[in-house]
């Protein structure tokens, strides 16, 4: 996700009641399915985060075999 996107989604996940419904009665059907695939886009990368971070391999010794088996391919 860019900047732009970043600072979109900011908007929609951070404004108040009054100024969200004040860009929805303005807003364009492109626009909110912009809004919404900004809002899927970010809980991806969440979800992505958190597999990272809660991923939990206890044993790394068969990644390190076929490592080792692919370095060594000459």
């Amino acid at each position: 996700m860019n900047e732009w996107d970043r600072d979109n989604l900011d908007f929609i996940m951070n404004s108040d009641h009054e100024d969200f419904e004040a860009w929805l009665l303005q807003a364009s059907d492109d626009d909110v399915e912009y809004a919404l695939e900004l809002i899927k886009k970010a809980k991806l990368e969440y979800m992505v985060k958190e597999l990272e971070l809660t991923d939990e391999v206890p044993n790394f010794n068969e990644a390190k075999v076929v490592i080792d088996k692919i370095r060594n391919m000459k």
